[in-house]
């Protein structure tokens, strides 16, 4: 019994090792998932109200593969631009913009729809989104 209680041992050990490893994949998969989902649901309305200005919907028939991204940031009132944290807390100067169409400041969700020409020239808009209202509070384009 000696040599079976062994082997037995050995399955029933690595039975839990791999259930172990299993689980840990799956709990790692599972968080990715849901941290996907919540950006989805934050990003995805975004893409809409960016794709209300003809000026992207312009740029994306352009450029269709365009690649974007999304920030958080505060745009002064006088176009002065301010990275913040999560919590929407003001952090460093990050350089300047145009001032917002209504000539007020605003903390903005940016989203920064980028695209490399075949010479490697930048195309870029940015779409500055009202984190409260949702409007657009501006537009900007650049090569």
């Amino acid at each position: 019994m000696g040599k079976l209680g062994f082997l037995l041992s050995m399955i029933l050990t690595s039975a839990v090792v791999t259930s172990l490893i299993v689980n840990i994949h799956l709990y790692a998969t599972n968080n990715q998932l849901n941290n996907e989902l919540v950006l989805a649901r934050t990003y995805l309305p975004l893409l809409v109200i960016s794709n209300q200005s003809s000026a992207v919907r312009e740029y994306l028939k352009q450029h269709p593969s365009a690649q974007w991204s999304v920030m958080k940031l505060y745009v002064g009132s006088n176009g002065s631009v301010y990275t913040v944290d999560d919590s929407w807390e003001l952090q460093r100067y990050v350089g300047g913009t145009h001032e917002p169409e209504d000539g007020k400041s605003h903390y903005c969700w940016r989203v920064h729809f980028y695209y490399r020409t075949y010479i490697m020239i930048e195309h870029i808009i940015n779409v500055f989104i009202d984190k409260d209202s949702w409007e657009i509070v501006l537009v900007e384009e650049d090569w």
